[in-house]
């Protein structure tokens, strides 16, 4: 089903939570499984409240009344917002391992960790510099006939007009990489992901960095 501009609506944790821990689970359930199978919900919330709070832009695609897609993107105005995103994953990781941890089960919180460490290294190898990123975006099977092309519309729309000159991404093997190349990216950099190396034992998966000239 397309979704259409005017469908985008900022996301409201309070109203949106349940859509938006669906559109999680269906973009990325395959990758990240255990932590999904095996973490209370409020761990769930926290990985999504994470990337609310650290996001510039955090849009939802609305079709019959419910969120069926989510982006969550930044527009830095400096380096201390990077400082800024690490600290709060630092935050959320301290409670999934040490204060909260009973909200995960063992190998959720192994996959998690093991997920997130090598998450730092899209920063090493180019998501950095003065560019708008897209952190997260997904939407639910079976709802993304112009969901993803409508929600990055209007990121797009806000980074032009913020004055930023590109939008970077970091995607992998895995997940809907094609999507990028048919909205214009183009893939500056790649290298070898260890991220699933947990929860897709033996698969060979690779890490992308994409970039878009605005």
């Amino acid at each position: 089903m397309t979704v259409e501009k005017h469908n985008i609506r900022r996301f409201d944790p309070g109203r949106d939570m349940d859509e938006v821990i669906r559109c999680y689970e269906s973009g990325f359930g395959p990758t990240l499984w255990p932590i999904f199978e095996f973490s209370d919900r409020r761990a769930i919330e926290d990985i999504i409240m994470t990337d609310h709070r650290a996001a510039s832009v955090s849009l939802v695609a609305v079709a019959d009344g419910e969120a069926r897609g989510v982006l969550f993107g930044v527009l830095p105005s400096g380096p201390f917002d990077e400082i800024r995103h690490i600290r709060l994953v630092v935050a959320m990781m301290f409670r999934r391992l040490v204060s909260r941890r009973g909200e995960m089960r063992p190998f959720a919180r192994i996959v998690l960790w093991h997920v997130v460490s090598r998450e730092l290294l899209y920063y090493w190898h180019g998501l950095r510099g003065r560019a708008a990123v897209v952190e997260a975006l997904t939407s639910r099977e079976g709802w993304r006939g112009g969901i993803g092309t409508a929600l990055m519309d209007v990121f797009v729309k806000e980074a032009r007009e913020s004055g930023f000159k590109r939008v970077d991404l970091g995607t992998d093997s895995e997940l809907s990489w094609g999507f990028y190349e048919k909205y214009g990216f183009k893939r500056v950099a790649e290298w070898p992901h260890h991220g699933y190396d947990y929860s897709l034992p033996g698969r060979d998966v690779t890490a992308y960095v994409y970039s878009l000239e605005l």
